[in-house]
């Protein structure tokens, strides 16, 4: 029994060590995590731009939005690649039923080698910004896709915090997760509890 509890107490212990370093040493995400937490704030969505950086100089959310008088999700991320596209496409297709879809591409990041750390910075973001009730199976789907089962970033997707650095602001810092955490509330869903511009990471 003192064995079985070591082993709980020592997995309790790193479980804790974890959340608190992925709390505190979120990946970069830049244009990506904007992009995600926008994303999921949206109730319904009608049109989706999805594509590079090239996407959001194109075709503006607020601007396309006041045209068309349609609810618009852009879905553009810096450096997004075409197998990144397909997985914004493939989330917003399971989540929503939008009219149109508007794919913006650049030949660069069309045909070339996708920048790898766009792409764990696009997928992390996804996971960071999901809603509780999703997080577990997009998490699972991440860890065994095709790409990253049975290599490291699939045990990685626990861990993003690798890839991270200690905040130089602590108080903003824990300022802004006390807002992200009240903002996932059922109660709060909505409100508009988070201060203005809560979510900065490097940009790619």
């Amino acid at each position: 029994m003192k064995h079985i509890a070591k082993i709980a107490a020592f997995t309790a212990i790193f479980l804790i060590i974890n959340l608190i370093l992925c709390g505190f040493m979120p990946p970069d995400n830049g244009s990506s995590l904007d992009m995600w937490h926008s994303y999921h704030q949206k109730q319904s969505i009608d049109i989706a731009v999805i594509g590079s950086s090239l996407a959001s100089c194109a075709l503006p959310e607020e601007e396309l939005a006041a045209a068309t008088g349609e609810t618009v999700a852009l879905m553009a991320t810096n450096s997004q690649s075409l197998d990144m596209s397909q997985i914004a496409l493939e989330t917003l297709l399971r989540e929503h039923s939008p009219r149109y879809v508007i794919l913006v591409m650049d030949l660069t990041n069309m045909t070339g080698k996708p920048y790898a750390k766009a792409q764990k910075a696009f997928l992390y973001a996804e996971l960071q910004t999901d809603s509780w009730k999703d997080k577990p199976a997009d998490l699972l789907r991440y860890m065994t896709s095709r790409d990253n089962f049975t290599g490291a970033d699939s045990l990685n997707a626990l861990f993003p915090w690798q890839s991270g650095s200690w905040p130089t602001d602590w108080p903003a810092t824990i300022q802004q997760k006390w807002n992200a955490v009240l903002n996932r509330l059922p109660h709060r869903r909505g409100a508009a509890h988070a201060q203005p511009g809560g979510y900065h990471g490097h940009q790619l």
